[in-house]
């Protein structure tokens, strides 16, 4: 098994895209329940009688039936969307935001992989140029810094995850201690062609990622049910409007300026992502290339390991 093998992360850009996509559900569930609720109050109204009727089959239309968040999101003079509704906000929620050219993603979920199971946070700034630095905190195993340039990919574990990735249990001090001062505080470097390090590569690709969120989005085949518009709140000091379906999928759309899709929480309980937030739109930080002196190449350190042999 090589180094990166024991080191890398599953890819977690598909879970990101779900949170994402799941916006689009609660445009379609907020359009079916206002549609559902007109047909159903102006069948009601036809019994009573044909004027008294088509008065409530107007009203019933007018406010999106029984639901009431979904009657606030109906627009107004403080409606911070101009009266547009639901799913004619997030639409444009999910264009200005796959139309940047970077963004920071935050991310906090938990791990399905049997070597590093338990929590994960981190946050990754991502370009559509394929370039990403960031980094990753897993639960009781460490942390670890992730840097793509080119097609050279960096990877920096800290001294706890180098001690539970890299040295298996009841592994002798005297064989610990060389491989733990090798790595320590070093950048390890691959290539993005190399199997181990491809699927580190592909989560900086922002295209690639975008490309899913918009392909996923029209709800096609999905059952959401009704959903709605909640109250104004705020995050991480922008104010935001959430859009809330039917399973309580929530992704929360800024209010003030362009409507970038600021967070997406996932409460269900097999949530491997349960909450993401998207901030550095156009303005993510870029990855610098590490000093020589602290570089580990790994094509180089396992040939000449083979070499030995």
């Amino acid at each position: 098994m090589s180094v990166i093998t024991r080191l890398r992360p599953r890819r977690r850009q598909a879970a990101a895209v779900a949170l994402l996509s799941a916006l689009a559900l609660t445009a379609t569930a907020c359009s079916e329940d206002k549609a559902g609720g007109a047909k159903a109050a102006a069948e009601a109204a036809q019994a009573e009688g044909a004027g008294k009727g088509a008065k409530g089959a107007k009203d019933a239309g007018d406010q999106g039936g029984s639901t009431a968040p979904a009657e606030k999101s109906s627009g107004g003079a403080d409606d911070p969307f101009g009266g547009k509704s639901d799913d004619e906000v997030v639409a444009e929620a999910l264009q200005v935001t796959t139309d940047v050219s970077s963004v920071t993603i935050g991310f906090d979920g938990m791990m399905d992989d049997p070597d590093l199971k338990g929590r994960m946070t981190g946050e990754m700034s991502i370009h559509d140029t394929g370039q990403c630095v960031g980094a990753f905190a897993f639960e009781d195993k460490g942390k670890m810094d992730l840097a793509v340039i080119g097609k050279d990919v960096y990877l920096r574990p800290d001294d706890k995850m180098l001690r539970t990735q890299m040295v298996p249990p009841g592994t002798p001090k005297a064989e610990a201690d060389p491989v733990l001062k090798l790595f320590r505080g070093k950048w390890m470097k691959g290539s993005s062609t190399d199997p181990d390090m491809k699927d580190m590569a592909e989560f900086c690709d922002l295209d690639k990622m975008f490309k899913e969120l918009r392909g996923d989005s029209s709800g096609t085949g999905s059952d959401p049910g009704s959903g709605h518009r909640g109250e104004e709140t705020v995050v991480n000091g922008q104010k935001a409007v959430p859009f809330v379906d039917s399973k309580g999928y929530t992704g929360y759309i800024a209010s003030e300026g362009k409507p970038y899709i600021l967070k997406m929480t996932d409460p269900s309980e097999d949530a491997e992502m349960e909450t993401v937030t998207l901030s550095n739109f156009g303005s993510a930080p870029l990855p610098t290339v590490p000093s020589p002196d602290k570089v580990l190449d790994l094509e180089k350190l396992e040939e000449g390991a083979r070499k030995s042999v």
